[in-house]
């Protein structure tokens, strides 16, 4: 199984060195693997540092394109055109990859091409980095739950494989003719959503899409608690995007957090009592899953900053939603 791994990139001069180097440490003995980073224009050392690489390991096969449209979706779309191997692997360049792999995600295709003769990609988690900080110790914990990642296998870690609707670019192998069936990635997706956009379009085609419990990749997320909001905001502007092309998305789960903005805005401005009631009960109730949770892993000094961050993520989420709604609205009615 020859392998073309994608590795779009914006200015990551701090963190494409290490990505590169984890691929370049792969144990894959199934075929040949080729590795195209796809650079988004960067004005930091980011090429220069891959130029570093294709000179000082001329075996591998690395190419560097360069897209000067901005835009994540367009440059995967250019990755996707641009690869020379039926199977492409995706991986952004602030992750770092086990030597296995891409051996993993391909015995993964592989074995289970025969029972599942639909399938058009495979993937798995991504966790943030492990005894870095506090920050991403509380992260880790929130994000493999359900109140913190939606169930999202982008979160969280499940043990066993399963069939999934959405596989998130960070850690995935498509079949490149079936992305190229259903038109290859929306450029209008710009930076948000691109990856659900193209999982959806393959499911709603007939093809499969199964998660790999045993495929994981070091994700160096938002490292501070303003970053990380920020992020959420622009995953919930995308969401409103997806709901309003995809309405049968549109459950309760992904309306929560805009519902909880709603209800801290109304308390606020029009001291309605039974909406900061409502407040209230949820921050107990985050409070009191926190405190729970951290108990059992006997990591209670980590309650102040784990309660912070689902407050925040779902706060911040929620506003994205109501902003990315609100601008739908607006475009619609102009």
């Amino acid at each position: 199984m020859d392998i073309t791994v994608i590795v779009v990139c914006y200015n990551e001069e701090k963190n494409i060195e290490d990505c590169l180097g984890s691929l370049l440490r792969q144990e894959y003995s199934l075929g040949r693997i080729q590795i195209l980073i796809i650079d988004n224009n960067s004005i930091d050392e980011t090429r220069s540092i891959v130029h570093k690489y294709v000179e000082e390991f001329p075996d591998s096969d690395i190419t560097l394109k360069i897209n000067p449209v901005r835009g994540i979706s367009g440059s995967r779309k250019l990755g996707v055109t641009q690869a020379r191997f039926p199977f492409i692997a995706f991986i952004d360049a602030d992750c770092v990859a086990p030597s296995d792999w891409i051996s993993t995600l391909a015995n993964c295709f592989s074995k289970n091409l025969t029972t599942i003769h639909n399938l058009a990609g495979v993937g798995g988690s991504n966790i943030p980095p492990k005894d870095k900080s506090l920050h991403y110790k509380a992260l880790a914990i929130m994000l493999n739950s359900f109140l913190g990642s939606h169930g999202s296998v982008q979160g969280m870690c499940y043990r066993k494989d399963r069939y999934v609707r959405h596989l998130s670019c960070v850690n995935v192998l498509f079949r490149k003719q079936a992305i190229l069936e259903v038109g290859n990635f929306d450029t209008s997706m710009n930076n948000i959503g691109e990856d659900t956009d193209i999982s959806y379009r393959l499911v709603a085609r007939g093809y499969a899409l199964l998660y790999c419990s045993e495929s994981c990749v070091v994700h160096k997320l938002r490292p501070t608690l303003t970053s990380w909001g920020r992020n959420m905001f622009i995953y919930g502007y995308g969401r409103a995007y997806l709901i309003v092309r995809y309405p049968s998305i549109s459950t309760l789960k992904f309306f929560a957090p805009m519902l909880l903005v709603m209800f801290l805005a109304v308390s606020l401005i029009f001291q309605s009592r039974l909406a900061a009631i409502l407040f209230l009960c949820y921050l107990f109730l985050i409070f009191l899953y926190c405190f729970v949770r951290l108990l059992l892993r006997r990591q209670l000094f980590l309650l102040p900053l784990l309660f912070t961050l689902y407050v925040a993520t779902h706060l911040s989420y929620g506003t994205g939603e109501i902003y990315g709604f609100g601008r739908r609205l607006f475009a619609r009615s102009t």
